[in-house]
């Protein structure tokens, strides 16, 4: 029984693995279609461990918005074709996709968090501008609505994972 529970976690993180890597390949897609200058590409462990890519921001706003959403549409249209072919029958890549996306939009730190962030930015050339506009978003309305999505998203994964287990 243990080792059914073992096999599982460590399909449902492998299953992440393969999300997250399609999930940061989108970004690196969108950056060269739109023309965005690639600075770095690696993994970080601060402030909670995260792969990235690292683009020269765009004053085109669409271009931001693009880059910044291409991950999450990524990992959005895997999930309807997976389930869309009847995948999802197996709880376990529907649990995957449910703990990424939750990872994807959580209100702390994610993309989403990142593109309210950004338009917060008076000046983009001053480092600490960013620091400061998000200490601003956390906790703002946008944020709590952001939050309460989040929330709906962990009741469901919740509810999903207490009918497949």
């Amino acid at each position: 029984m243990i080792w059914s529970y073992l096999i599982d976690g460590l399909l449902i993180g492998l299953i992440m693995a393969l999300l997250t890597a399609l999930h940061e390949g989108s970004h690196l897609l969108a950056a060269k279609v739109c023309k965005l200058r690639i600075h770095e590409v690696g993994f970080k462990m601060r402030p909670l461990p995260h792969p990235y890519v690292m683009v020269r921001w765009s004053n085109n706003r669409w271009h931001r918005r693009i880059f910044l959403y291409a991950g999450f549409a990524s990992t959005l249209l895997l999930f309807l074709i997976s389930w869309s072919f009847g995948f999802m029958g197996w709880s376990i890549l529907m649990l995957a996709f449910g703990f990424q996306m939750l990872i994807e939009t959580n209100p702390f730190y994610s993309d989403f968090t990142f593109f309210m962030v950004q338009e917060r930015v008076e000046n983009r050339y001053d480092p600490r501008a960013y620091s400061r506009a998000h200490k601003n978003f956390l906790f703002s309305r946008d944020w709590y609505i952001q939050f309460l999505l989040w929330t709906g998203m962990i009741i469901f994964v919740w509810k999903v994972y207490s009918v497949s287990f």
